[in-house]
């Protein structure tokens, strides 16, 4: 469930994140509604190292991260690294200069841990460029064969609340070789080259992503190899301060409490669009592990994040029991 809410001085949107969903195309001629599924479901097959049918493995790659928007963010290299057992058991750890998250996945529950408040700019992003469980798509409105260079490819283009995904996959072995999302004013491209068998499913070993046409994140595969090794319980079981994000067929949607408006900072140019913030709303009702979607600069993302600290909600629920969930919160600021 979303939902919406006025301020005087803005207006900001909970929305209900959906990520990894494949969605049914909708309002689409049936024959090419069909070639969709047929397309998706290849891709899945080929690329999803992640299935119940795939062996355990072990995965690490580096990436580095050029910069944000007129590169006014500063460069990173990183390192991410995971465990995976089975669709129930895994763990991945994602490092980059002064931060840290850890995750771990265990039957129909999952824990996030952040070694601060506020995620690094992009970081989600980071995340999301080495997962290939299934693709997000919407209201599609088009499909169709083309060429990148001497590859042919099948590509599908969807809409979904002013944000466009075009995905283009590899006629002859169905895997993803490019990737574009349109929306807020940004465009990111991304490309995935280099496939190579891992565990009996393809993936790429090298991936490139460009923001507005400028280079802007690239990862590139250091070590991916099958592990038949005992399960160390000790792996899994998640620090102190985790938060849990358990996995729920229905939930209900979280409801303000008591939110604050954000203060105009004073003095500063007008806003570049709106500020996005995605966070867990915790079973407490408080908002945590805060990660910056879009900034409208950083005097107005400060003064959101200072009013955002005193939120409280009433939680979301799965079954009528409190759970954690993850919202995705758009701020526009206004002069009073």
């Amino acid at each position: 469930m979303c939902f919406n809410r006025a301020h005087r001085a803005f207006f900001f949107l909970i929305g209900c994140a959906v990520v990894g969903i494949l969605l049914a195309p909708r309002a689409f001629p049936e024959d090419k509604q069909a070639e969709v599924e047929t397309i998706l479901k290849r891709a899945k097959a080929a690329m999803d190292v992640r299935s119940a049918d795939s062996r355990p493995f072990q995965f690490a790659a580096g990436f580095h991260f050029d910069g944000g928007r007129n590169n006014d963010d500063p460069p990173f290299d990183g390192l991410y690294t995971e465990t995976w057992k089975s669709p129930t058991l895994w763990r991945l750890e994602i490092d980059v200069p002064d931060f840290t998250q850890v995750e771990i996945g265990e039957g129909d529950k999952r824990w996030l841990l952040h070694d601060l408040s506020l995620e690094p700019n992009h970081f989600s992003e980071v995340r999301r460029l080495f997962q290939f469980r299934d693709f997000e798509v919407d209201k599609i409105n088009k499909v169709w064969e083309t060429s990148l260079g001497i590859q042919r490819v099948q590509c599908i283009r969807s809409r979904d609340k002013g944000t466009q995904h075009t995905f283009c996959f590899d006629a002859a072995s169905g895997v993803l070789v490019q990737a574009k999302i349109e929306g807020l004013g940004q465009q990111h491209d991304c490309e995935y080259s280099d496939y190579r068998k891992y565990v009996e499913k393809l993936y790429p070993g090298s991936i490139r992503c460009t923001e507005n046409g400028n280079p802007w994140l690239e990862a590139t595969i250091t070590n991916f190899q099958a592990d038949s090794s005992p399960v160390d319980s000790k792996l899994f079981v998640p620090a102190s301060g985790a938060v849990e994000e358990p996995v729920c067929a229905k939930v209900e949607s979280v409801h303000p409490l008591h939110t604050p408006d954000p203060v105009y900072p004073v003095n500063s140019p007008p806003p570049q669009g709106d500020t996005v913030f995605e966070g867990i709303v915790g079973v407490n009702g408080e908002l945590t592990a805060l990660t910056l979607k879009h900034s409208s600069g950083d005097a107005f993302d400060q003064e959101a994040v200072r009013a955002m600290r005193l939120w409280k909600f009433h939680p979301g629920t799965c079954a009528g029991i409190p759970i954690a969930v993850r919202v995705t919160f758009q701020i526009a600021f206004h002069p009073r």
